[in-house]
């Protein structure tokens, strides 16, 4: 499958692991009344990176990631999801990365996450 996606301000043509990869950063990333024409859906993910690393955060991120995909992503089947919190010695500030491993129509892909960029 192919299709457009705006990356740093240019529309790109994707397909593969690509568009998947780009579909799950907009689905994780668009906070919620803000995708015009669907108010309702949105993700809390952003929220959660900022409010430190414990448990229950962890615990609101896995849950918040497996209802989106389950709803807005039918093509893609969860296999795995891991979330990591960490303090980086480069800056000190605490990171969250999140690690998903999927089958889409079939073939496997995984995508990490870290607050808000895509590795």
């Amino acid at each position: 499958m192919r299709g457009f996606v705006v990356q740093d301000g240019m529309f790109r043509l994707l397909s593969g692991d690509e568009l998947f990869h780009a579909r799950m950063k907009r689905l994780l990333f668009t906070p919620i009344n803000s995708a015009i024409g669907f108010l309702n859906k949105g993700s809390r993910v952003m929220n959660y990176f900022w409010e430190g690393a414990t448990a229950q955060v962890a615990q609101a991120i896995l849950s918040e990631v497996k209802i989106l995909v389950s709803v807005y992503e039918k093509s893609a089947k969860l296999l795995t999801i891991g979330v990591r919190m960490f303090t980086p010695e480069s800056n000190g500030a605490q990171e969250v990365e999140v690690t998903m491993e999927f089958d889409v129509n079939g073939v496997k892909t995984k995508t990490i996450i870290q607050n808000e960029r895509q590795v």
